[in-house]
């Protein structure tokens, strides 16, 4: 796929390519490749902007624009900015995320018409709908095919059994693909439709269970939908599923926890997740270990921020997944409160050190949060 993608972007005729799927089929992380395997073909080389944070399509011109330095700028828009300073750019921009902010599609469109050597490629779930847009179809990872018991050496050949088993190692280092088991690898694989985000949230599974009863139990709980899944197309409901069972196997304390972390924006620190469990009256002394556990489950990720602090984030599907949890919870409406407290605290605490010696660490915690204060 990173080859035939790169292909196409190498065409003189094509400035746009949509990389389009459902949630969880890897479109971001196939834009990463891509973006790493094309950065010397061009000039200027490959710009990255993860849109996921942004529900305002008027703020994609600005998300755009600071990683070119508009902030030091004397434009009077991003948008301005944008013509003049793309116009002698020979680059490949990589905008993330795309669908929550389809109508900013006229951006593109501006950005094309300005800057003659520069192409886009865009993530979405849907595709944008305009002139001289290419779509590429992002397809899910092969699974095994034909034989109901295949041996460990051709089930490997797979790339969702790849990806499975090398999920399955990091749950459990003692892991290994055998020929009695890799019959129920292969059909775990098939059950979630080959959907890697799917396979890493059911790899996790395997730290305390046999491939055979993982595989049981995947299919027992796959037979019944979630309530309102009827109308979402296969792969949707094969991911949701997916989530669902493995929040359904959660404690309650990390049920809640996740449920609350769908309420920042680009993530949190463990110390703000703490600051908004002890606003809404419960859990204060037990968020580090649930998050801990949310993380062993894959449902949340620990990254390494700027400042060299643990950030824990989630992919955007997982966090549409904890925001209907905390609606169905009651909880939404005093998150997103509490929340709001939070960061006019932060920004009060914030100011007085604009003009002092640790301005530099402010401002870098700033920009860190700047899309939960947005």
């Amino acid at each position: 796929e990173v080859a035939q993608v790169c292909a196409l972007l190498l065409q003189p005729d094509l400035r746009l390519l949509t990389l389009v799927g459902p949630p969880g089929i890897g479109k971001s992380r196939l834009s990463l490749h891509v973006a790493a395997e094309l950065g010397n073909a061009f000039l200027d080389g490959a710009q990255f902007v993860p849109l996921a944070p942004l529900r305002d399509p008027a703020l994609v011109p600005d998300a755009i624009a600071q990683l070119f330095g508009f902030a030091e700028a004397g434009f009077a828009t991003p948008l301005d900015y944008l013509r003049v300073e793309l116009r002698r750019r020979h680059l490949l921009l990589v905008l993330d995320n795309f669908e929550q902010v389809l109508p900013a599609g006229q951006v593109v469109e501006e950005i094309l018409a300005a800057a003659p050597q520069v192409k886009v490629l865009v993530t979405s779930r849907v595709p944008l709908a305009l002139p001289d847009e290419h779509l590429y179809r992002t397809p899910a990872l092969d699974v095994p095919a034909g034989a109901h018991s295949p041996s460990a050496l051709a089930a490997i050949r797979s790339p969702a059994v790849q990806l499975l088993v090398s999920r399955a190692r990091t749950a459990n280092p003692a892991f290994m693909l055998t020929s009695d088991n890799a019959g129920a690898i292969a059909a775990i694989c098939a059950r979630v439709d080959g959907l890697p985000l799917a396979i890493e949230l059911v790899a996790a599974r395997l730290r305390t269970l046999a491939p055979e009863l993982l595989l049981a139990r995947l299919t027992h709980w796959l037979a019944t939908p979630p309530d309102g899944d009827g109308a979402l197309p296969a792969r949707h409901r094969t991911l949701r599923h997916a989530i669902a069972w493995s929040y359904d196997l959660l404690s309650p304390a990390a049920q809640t926890i996740f449920a609350r972390l769908g309420v920042f924006v680009h993530g949190a620190t463990a110390e703000l997740v703490q600051a908004l469990c002890t606003a809404l009256g419960d859990l204060a002394a037990g968020g580090p270990e649930q998050i801990a556990l949310l993380v062993s489950h894959n449902l949340v990720r620990a990254e390494v921020d700027a400042a060299g602090a643990t950030r824990y984030t989630m992919l955007e599907t997982l966090l549409d997944y904890a925001r209907y949890q905390a609606g169905l919870r009651g909880e939404w409406d005093a998150a997103r409160q509490a929340h709001a407290h939070i960061f006019c605290a932060f920004i009060e605490a914030a100011a007085p050190q604009m003009h002092g010696l640790e301005r530099r660490i402010w401002m870098a915690r700033i920009e860190q949060e700047n899309d939960n204060l947005r």
